[in-house]
């Protein structure tokens, strides 16, 4: 019997095992039940299960991924939009369309014109409204210097005209002098410290008409309170001829025109400082262009003309209709009527001074 070396038992031993593992290649082993006959155990046969193939859109077969893959709900058409302004500035693909069969069936195109150019900024108006009053009542020192310098005026008027019995015809042109002071010393920097904001917000849809609308809602609000402080003071110690609410009406009206003067100062302005300086600009021509300066019969034509244009002008004149003796109503409601002319005229000189001169076709 022939001895071998370590190395050659070992290099018989992994050809024998690699001879063995050939031979099992081809069969699967069985275990014996109780009967006798060889099964082939549980997991086996499932591992030797064929798996489910799909084929791929390129013919190829590949196995499903039966476990993984969730189902898809089925496809829906999407609904039609149902918002109606496009906005200006936004991407083409971001504007809202129109259904144009639904607008037709509402009023025409008449209608549709309508919602497109005045929905979107009265929606916008009372949005900005309210963010205005709420930036005006976070700082109330400015508000309450604001409210505070009409009763301080109507005192000061109290004490000039104590002396005299009747209310004469310069207390009335002082009142329609004050209220256009306090629009426009309330509105000239209301635009031009903002105007930063104004351009970014303007990107995202922005209406400018809305915006200066808003203006004059806030603003007109404070000077109706300030129009009514003045009155109470210098009713309750000198009498005014007329009614309190026709005398109420019209110092709102002169009030409205100077924030709208105060608007279009702001407007033009690229600094507040300049702003605020334009102001004495606009209140010395109320009273250089006026009788109280030189009498009427001494006015050239030009003097004449000029002066039609001045709220303070319009604002005595009712007053002086209502002092009169013979009170005549269409003289006092064509006064008011051109005071309201002038606020929506300078609302719109106002409006296109903000939009960029690129944009103005």
């Amino acid at each position: 019997m022939s001895r071998t070396s370590g190395p050659q038992r070992r290099s018989s031993r992994i050809l024998a095992s690699s001879a063995t593992r050939r031979s099992s290649r081809g069969s699967t082993p069985t275990s014996p039940t109780r009967g006798g006959a060889a099964t082939r155990p549980a997991h086996c046969a499932a591992r030797s299960a064929p798996a489910p193939h799909v084929r791929s859109p390129s013919g190829r077969r590949r196995p499903a991924r039966v476990l993984l893959r969730v189902p898809r709900p089925p496809w829906r058409p999407r609904p039609a939009r149902t918002q109606s302004i496009p906005t200006r500035r936004c991407a083409p693909s971001k504007r809202a369309s129109i259904p144009m069969s639904s607008a037709i069936e509402k009023g025409g195109h008449r209608s549709l014109l309508r919602r497109m150019v005045t929905k979107l900024p009265v929606r916008q108006t009372r949005i900005l409204s309210s963010r205005y009053s709420a930036c005006m009542l976070g700082d109330l020192g400015t508000l309450a210097l604001l409210v505070l310098q009409a009763p301080l005026i109507g005192w000061m008027c109290t004490l000039v005209w104590s002396s005299v019995e009747h209310d004469t015809p310069s207390l009335h042109f002082i009142m329609g002098l004050s209220a256009v002071w306090f629009g426009c010393i309330s509105a000239c920097r209301e635009i031009v410290k903002e105007r930063a904001i104004v351009e970014r917000e303007r990107f995202f849809g922005l209406s400018l008409g809305g915006y200066v609308a808003s203006k004059f809602v806030v603003l007109g609000a404070i000077a109706l309170v300030q129009v009514l402080l003045l009155q109470t003071v210098i009713e309750s110690q000198l009498g005014v001829t007329g009614p309190f609410w026709v005398q109420t009406f019209a110092l709102w009206g002169a009030a409205l025109c100077g924030v709208g003067l105060g608007l279009w100062v702001s407007a033009l302005s690229m600094r507040q400082e300049r702003a605020v300086g334009a102001v004495p600009l606009l209140i010395l021509p109320q009273v250089l262009f006026s009788s109280f300066v030189i009498p009427k019969s001494a006015f050239s034509t030009t003097v004449e003309v000029v002066e039609k244009f001045m709220p303070t002008h319009w604002s005595y004149e009712v007053f002086e209709q209502l002092a009169s003796i013979e009170t005549s109503g269409f003289a006092i409601l064509g006064a008011l009527g051109v005071l309201v002319t002038m606020t929506f005229a300078l609302g719109l000189v106002s409006y296109l001074s903000l939009i960029p001169r690129r944009e103005v076709t």
